[in-house]
């Protein structure tokens, strides 16, 4: 004998937010539905390894994309170029989010090294590390 008014057991349980659909159905068609899009973004990127790169969203026109592609250098480099020993190195650090703001603290921690410029978009970044040191 059914009763109606009995609960539905967990797998039919339905949701007013899934549009009656069974949690279980609502999570399998996401699984799906996520490894369908891995697995679309994985052979689209190797199904075209023969065609250039396209260059990265905001690159300017002509930019290299890798050091191949990159156009000769017109003079010489500074590689092995001597040059006399410094008592007091001098640091300026441009960008204060994630990286450049920690950079600070190890560079003031090495001895001889001297932070001397910062610089960053938001001046509340340079207000607040300056204070610091």
């Amino acid at each position: 004998m059914h009763d109606e008014n009995a609960t539905p057991a967990p797998e039919e349980s339905t949701d007013e937010s899934t549009g009656g659909h069974s949690r279980r159905t609502v999570l399998r068609t996401a699984g799906i539905a996520g490894a369908g899009l891995g697995l679309g973004a994985f052979a689209s990127g190797t199904a075209h390894a023969d065609a250039p790169a396209e260059a990265p969203a905001g690159a300017a026109a002509g930019t290299a994309q890798s050091p191949a592609d990159a156009p000769a250098r017109k003079g010489k480099t500074m590689i092995g170029v001597p040059f006399e020993p410094r008592s007091t190195v001098r640091v300026g650090i441009i960008g204060l989010g994630n990286r450049g703001g920690s950079m600070i603290d190890l560079f003031l921690a090495l001895p001889g090294v001297r932070v001397v410029a910062l610089c960053d978009p938001v001046k509340d970044k340079t207000a607040r590390r300056r204070r610091r040191w």
